[in-house]
Formats: structure tokens, sequence, C-alpha cells
């Protein structure tokens, strides 16, 4: 019996022994693997039309290997990243899956670290230039602290309620104007491919028109001018646009065919953040109700009873809990759709909302077209030209 338990230990140790060296070597490959990356890299990234910066420490020493990122631009410090490396090629991803970025770099003769970075289904080329030999493994830092879905879902909750304070919100919508747009009309036959349908099945034709034909790509930046056509030719020449290109391409289009339609922004509790998301409320003459459309996704949501969803309607439900169903042929660029990502999104993205006063051509980049925020009652960090906490005002009908 003696023996026997003897022999167990034995092995135990053994075991457990061979795990160690096991560690210690993969620990040393992965260290030797970073070698010849080791330092800090600095670049500026341009992707489309923005620009960022983006700091990298490799960090290769004592058994301890690690990519860890730092920008200024996106106030964090020292993420890390999961890398790889394959022949002379390091390769690290950022970000979630549905705006990932991956980066395959090599070393170049003349010392820098060159390669491309693939997002949003494009490429384009990268180049950082080495500041130092010595990286630092430092602690993960973020200005803002990126909540958790629970901890988001908890604030939908605490702040869920709004009260009337005698705010008063003048919004103009512009309908049935087509002197701007006939050329875009016919070059994409849209009377043609209107014809026959009104009210919520008119969103729809033109929501799938939008999301067919423009890319989203939420790094694209944007131009000057912020209208529809000015999106259109933007898209063309930059691979796509961000979802608030797509959300004013689409409500100026309803407009042109009598629906009052305008793009909302919706937010986080933070007053400063990094990632938001736009889309548009159409409102239903036939029945009598907003609905919200989003060509980011090609989305058009309803609950477990059939009733399209509107704005307010999703911050309740996303609260609650409550089922809701997706149109069949949503998806980000012809891709499939993740009803409970974008939930989690979203709750995120519900905490208030912001839109402006007047709609029509061009209404994003007017001047004296003061925006409107609508925060719930205790809120207090806002940066609105004008808020209210009353939704009766701010989801008026038109």
């Amino acid at each position: 019996m003696k023996r026997k338990l003897k022999m167990i230990i034995m092995t135990a140790l053994i075991l457990a022994v061979t795990a160690c060296i096991g560690i210690v070597i993969f620990s040393f490959k992965r260290v030797r693997d970073l070698d010849t990356f080791k330092g800090i890299w600095e670049s500026e990234i341009t992707v489309s039309n923005s620009t960022y910066d983006l700091k990298l420490d490799i960090y290769a020493e004592d058994l301890t290997s690690a990519v860890k990122v730092s920008s200024n631009t996106f106030k964090f410090n020292y993420l890390s990243v999961k890398w790889n490396r394959k022949n002379d090629k390091l390769i690290f991803t950022m970000n979630g899956k549905a705006n990932e970025a991956s980066y395959l770099l090599g070393i170049k003769g003349d010392g820098t670290m060159s390669g491309t970075l693939t997002q949003y289904g494009s490429v384009y080329d990268v180049t950082f230039h080495k500041i130092s030999d010595k990286a630092v493994n430092g602690e993960y830092f973020r200005k803002y602290p990126l909540l958790s879905y629970k901890e988001r879902k908890k604030q939908l909750i605490n702040f869920s309620e709004y009260s009337e304070d005698g705010v008063e919100i003048p919004f103009t919508y512009e309908l049935n104007q087509r002197e701007k747009y006939e050329d875009l009309i016919r070059e994409y036959n849209l009377d043609s491919l209107v014809k026959g349908y009104d009210d919520v099945d008119l969103m729809e034709v033109l929501l799938g028109w939008v999301s067919d034909n423009f890319i989203h790509n939420g790094s694209s930046g944007m131009p000057e001018d912020r209208d529809a056509i000015t999106f259109i030719d933007y898209c063309k020449q930059y691979n796509g646009v961000n979802c608030r290109g797509l959300a004013i391409i689409l409500a100026e289009i309803l407009r042109v065919y009598g629906i009052p339609a305008k793009h909302i922004t919706c937010m986080p509790k933070e007053a400063v953040f990094n990632d938001c998301h736009v889309v548009v409320h159409a409102y239903s003459e036939e029945l009598k109700q907003w609905i919200m459309l989003d060509p980011t996704y090609k989305l058009i949501l309803q609950d477990k009873n059939d009733n399209y969803i509107s704005l307010p309607m999703l911050r309740s439900s996303l609260a609650k809990d409550t089922r809701l169903k997706a149109n069949e042929n949503a998806g980000r660029n012809g891709g499939t759709f993740d009803l409970k990502e974008y939930q989690k999104y979203m709750t995120k993205n519900v905490f208030r909302f912001s839109c402006l006063t007047d709609l029509y051509f061009g209404a994003d980049g007017g001047n004296s077209n003061i925006e409107n925020m609508l925060v719930p009652v205790n809120y207090i960090d806002d940066t609105s030209e004008r808020n209210t906490t009353s939704e009766s005002v701010f989801w008026a009908i038109p």
C-alpha cells in the first residue's frame, strides 16, 4: 500500500515538473518570438479620412511577453491584445467582432515596422516608428471605464424616469422636396423602386436600398457637408460611410417621399465617449407611431406581438429584457445579424438621445440648427444646446 502511494506521489511530481518545464519552454518561445519586435513603437494611422494615434509596447523580458496598445485619441493605455508570430510577421488584433482591426507587421530595412491594417473589409498601409528599445509592461488604464452589459442595463433601470419640464421644441420636416435629389433619383431609379409602396412598406424598401447600396465603414470619417448627396459621393470615394452618414442618407430620402424622418444619435451615459450609434426615426401615419430604422444593419425591430419598435420602446425593452424580433434580411454589409449582440450594444447607447430641430437637406451641417437632447431625470452631465426631460416633447409626432 505504501509502495503504491509512493508511486502515485512520484507520478504526480513528475507530471507537475513536466508541466512546469512545458510552461517555461512555452514562455521562452513566446519571448523569443517577440525579441525582434520588442521596444516602443508609435504611428499615426489614417483609415479612410480619419486619423488616430497608436503606440505599441512590445515587451519580451524574463519569460514575460506582451503586446500592449495605447492611444491618446481613444484615451486608454496598455491594453493587452492577442498576438501571434507567423514567419517574420507579427500579427495582432484589436476590438470586438463587429469592428475588429487586424494588424500584420514586419521589420523593414529602414528600421520601421510596416505592414497592413484590415478593418471593415478594407486594407490600409501602416508604418510604426521605434522610439525606444525598452518597452513598458504597464497596467491597463482607460479614462472612461468600459462597463459590462449588466452595468449598462442597471443604468437604464436606475435612470428610467422622465418629467415635463416646460421646454418646447418646434420640430420641422421638409417633405416632398425633390429638386436637389433629381440626379440621385434617376441614377438609382428610385421612383420605380418605391412605386406602389407607402408608409411602413416604403420605409422598408428605402431601408433596404440604403443598406444594399452603401457600405458601412465605421472609421471612414466625415465630409464637411453632411447631406445625402455628399455622403453618397463620400461613400464611393472612401469605401463606405459611418452610421451617421447612412442614417442621414435614409432620413433625407424618406422625407423626399413624404415620410417625416430624422437621424437620431443614441448615446451612453458618459458625457465624453468614444462610441455611439446613429439611427433613423420615421413616423408612420398609418400606425400613428415612430419606427426605428437602422441602416447600418438593415434593421427594423418588432416585439413578440409583431408591433414595430420605436426608440423609446427599444430603451424600455432593453431595460426590462423583453423579447424582440429582427427582420429576416437584417445584417451589416450583407452579413448575418446577431440580435443578442445588437441588444447588448444598444443597451449602452440608448441612455440618452440627441436630434436636430429642423430637418431639411444638409440639416446636420446647419450652424443655426439647434441640437436637442433627451435625458432622464437626475442626469447631470450634459453638453447639448437644449436639453429636456420631457418624452412627450422630444418624441412629439409631426
